[in-house]
């Protein structure tokens, strides 16, 4: 009689190599998420501020910053900026602005990624203040 098939031990060992496998993985691919959601959300933090830039500098005579609103209706933004706040790859864009100043933020929708902004001195930072240093 010949024997056909796996005996029980052997796909217990297979279940419990492909659980290994799993356990190992599952945080890697988090950690990868959150890091391409953070590197996301830091260009389009540097994408926000050369629209703003190029607003700036075509606003005829004012030189004034311009809202979400505003460079979108210009086509420096897409329709994603048009209600004045935008949620892209996991961050919430917000704009503060005056007439001397602006300031972008990125605010994590599940607090598990920092706050980031940059203000109209080009510098990506931390919500604490500390320089972001990619």
């Amino acid at each position: 009689m010949s024997n056909q098939g796996f005996s029980l031990v052997e796909l217990l060992i297979v279940v419990v190599i492909i659980g290994i496998l799993v356990v190992i993985s599952v945080p890697m691919l988090r950690e990868s998420k959150l890091a391409a959601e953070n590197t996301a959300a830091i260009a389009t933090l540097r994408f926000l501020s050369n629209a703003e830039e190029v607003y700036y500098s075509t606003t005829a005579g004012s030189k004034t910053y311009g809202t979400f609103q505003q460079m979108h209706a210009k086509n420096y933004l897409d329709d994603r900026f048009s209600s004045g706040a935008a949620t892209i790859d996991g961050f919430t864009f917000t704009a503060e602005i005056s007439s001397t100043s602006f300031t972008f933020w990125a605010r994590p929708i599940d607090e598990v990624n920092p706050t980031y902004y940059i203000t109209n001195n080009y510098v990506i930072r931390f919500e604490n203040g500390e320089p972001v240093s990619r």
